[in-house]
């Protein structure tokens, strides 16, 4: 009688346990940087989405003498008033990472003034916010610049 013979080719668990484990190792490392790295870039658009809200509150006002609010809450406010399309996503988004407000009412009396927010949650769920006034002063919270 014959024996067939087969050759099995394959990978031992041992070796594929070793590739899982270097993988795990990398993943550990790399993670950190990854998160740092995105919230960087939230960091970098909130900035450039302020200053993009700063210029148009200041054309606004040289053009009406007042200051536009924009509240998160309002549904479709007109951001065109101010030369900036709306930076929050529509709701049926359900991954925003930065809301954005003007708020014209609550800085004291006049002259006329406001404050621009840009607010996140970071990934471990502690709320950031950095916001701009109508003399350009920045000021954030929880947001440690990159």
């Amino acid at each position: 009688m014959r024996k067939l013979q087969v050759e099995c080719r394959g990978f031992t668990l041992i070796e594929v346990m070793a590739v899982i484990i270097v993988l795990a190792v990398l993943a550990v490392f790399a993670m950190p940087n990854i998160t740092k790295m995105l919230e960087d870039s939230y960091w970098r658009q909130a900035q450039r989405m302020l200053q993009m809200v700063y210029d148009g509150e200041q054309r606004f006002f040289d053009q009406t003498g007042t200051y536009e609010e924009l509240p998160a809450t309002a549904v479709m406010a007109d951001w065109r008033k101010i030369f900036v399309d709306d930076p929050n996503p529509p709701p049926a988004l359900s991954d925003v990472k930065i809301t954005f407000t003007v708020d014209a009412t609550t800085c004291g009396p006049p002259p006329p003034c406001f404050q621009a927010f840009a607010s996140h949650l970071d990934p471990m769920g502690v709320p950031r916010t950095m916001w701009i006034d109508q003399n350009g002063q920045w000021n954030m919270t929880g947001w440690p610049q990159p």
